[in-house]
């Protein structure tokens, strides 16, 4: 008879059960009512489940046991509000667009051309920077976290066995942690990003934090910060890292292999459907508000202009014959429904969570009142740096539910700032390289046995990760006022 779980998921379900009930029998203390501390015991309980594998069946149960704990109307109020969200629906019209573009083989032929650049050929620290700036652009582009990376990486690996390079050499682990880096800063450099508003999307709906990002700001503030962190990792690899290295084969180095793709159809659909997902986000920063074209793209918005983007993607076939995007396959195949039922209770208690009843925000003021006496862009320059090295060692939504709230308990949910300690938390929370459970990047990166060990990629990483955070509060300096 097959099991239903084996024995590791079983103690899981009962960590997870554990939270929730002390949860429910706690006390109040200080500001935090006993509602608080039921809601905080289901936020860290579903934190858990989430984190550690737990099916998706434990989220109906906790909801439903939530729900008539707090006399709600299960049927009227709870379900829809949890799972019928705006955030529910961008999450699942994105994981159907990052397999439709993935599918044109743009960001291969993206890749490709980048990597035959004559640059690359000009010396170690030339080819480091065309592979890191290869890395940055393919994912702004697509979001295809993972199909960059395994694309950078096989790269890698050949000029690995070209050069004749041993395991854990100085210029291949600063290679093979950089790659990381710019794929996770990549990713979330435009404002579309899927990564920043799911996460900006949670805090807005958890915390109160309401107003839409200004595109622009953030634009300036992410080319800055990409641009500063790429550059330093290559001149600490270069002063500081110091690596040994005979490239004097360089020159006859090939990068690309396989046959010249052609730029098709297919893919000038992607750029159209990028210029869509910029102009839902971005032209309302622009517009008079009031104005009808104003009215129009407020009510358009991101989630709609992903849709329209799928939509188009379906009617269109890749080099291969093969439709980009199959609904019928992609239903099945790229969207993960058991996140999404995590996520939909997430943002659901999170809503308890901040709620004035609870205390749980103004305990949260109280903390952190020496706070007030630090310059507004220290504080969030430190919540970033804080949110980039703790997310190496734990769930970065955790990082993010974690921070933010500081960040708005010292600001004020209504300061401009809100927008900027929002940017810096959750880039920071995302960007996490170091150890495998930072992100999915970190987790694939440290399988490469054969280009380095996992100690020696953990300190650069942890290296490299300063480095981003410079580079981000370098560019929150310049887009500040703008926020």
């Amino acid at each position: 008879m097959e099991k239903i779980m084996d024995s590791k998921k079983w103690r899981n379900l009962a960590i997870a059960v554990i939270i929730f009930a002390l949860g429910w029998v706690m006390p109040g203390m200080g500001a935090v009512t006993k509602d608080g501390m039921f809601a905080l015991g289901s936020m860290i309980s579903l934190i858990f489940a989430m984190a550690s594998g737990v099916e998706a069946w434990y989220v109906l149960l906790l909801i439903i046991t939530f729900s008539i704990k707090n006399k709600l109307n299960i049927t009227q109020n709870v379900f829809p509000e949890a799972f019928g969200s705006y955030i529910m629906w961008f999450i699942i019209l994105s994981f159907w667009y990052m397999a439709g573009v993935a599918k044109t083989g743009f960001l291969d032929f993206i890749t490709k051309k980048l990597l035959g650049l004559k640059i690359s050929r000009k010396g170690p620290y030339w080819l480091m920077s065309l592979l890191f700036v290869s890395a940055f652009v393919a994912t702004a582009l697509t979001q295809s976290v993972l199909a960059v990376l395994f694309i950078m990486m096989a790269v890698l690996r050949g000029i690995q066995k070209s050069l004749d390079l041993k395991v854990n050499d100085k210029w291949l682990v600063c290679a093979g942690v950089g790659i990381g880096a710019c794929i996770l800063i990549g990713s979330v450099y435009m404002p579309f990003n899927f990564s920043f508003f799911m996460y900006g999307g949670i805090m807005a709906q958890t915390f109160g934090w309401v107003r839409n990002v200004n595109a622009g700001a953030y634009l300036i503030h992410q080319t800055v910060g990409g641009v500063i962190a790429i550059v330093l990792m290559v001149v600490v690899t270069k002063y500081i890292v110091r690596p040994k290295l005979d490239f004097a084969s360089l020159s006859g180095l090939e990068l690309t292999s396989g046959e010249n793709q052609k730029f098709d159809k297919s893919m000038g659909v992607v750029i159209i459907t990028i210029l869509i997902l910029v102009v839902a986000v971005g032209i309302t920063s622009f517009l008079t508000v009031g104005s009808g074209l104003f009215d129009f793209f407020s009510r358009f918005g991101i989630t709609a202009g992903f849709a329209l983007s799928c939509v188009l993607l379906m009617f269109i076939k890749n080099s291969k014959g093969e439709r980009c995007l199959d609904f019928g396959k992609v239903l099945s195949e790229n969207t993960h429904w058991s996140m999404l039922f995590y996520i939909g209770a997430i943002v659901y208690v999170g809503n308890f969570i901040s709620a004035g009843e609870s205390g749980i925000m103004a305990q949260f003021a109280s903390w952190f009142t020496p706070l007030r006496n630090l310059s507004p862009i220290i504080l969030i320059g430190i919540l970033g740096i804080l949110a980039n090295l703790l997310t190496n060692a734990t769930n970065n939504m955790v990082v993010a539910m974690l921070l933010c709230p500081i960040a708005y308990s010292v600001l004020g949910m209504e300061s401009s700032l809100a927008q900027a300690a929002t940017v810096a938390i959750i880039v920071g929370s995302l960007s996490g390289n170091a150890l495998p459970g930072s992100s999915t990047v970190g987790i694939v990166q440290h399988t490469y046995k054969d280009l380095y060990t996992s100690g020696k990629f953990i300190a650069y990483g942890y290296l490299f990760a300063i480095l981003i955070c410079i580079g981000q509060l370098i560019g929150l300096l310049l887009a500040q006022g703008i926020y």
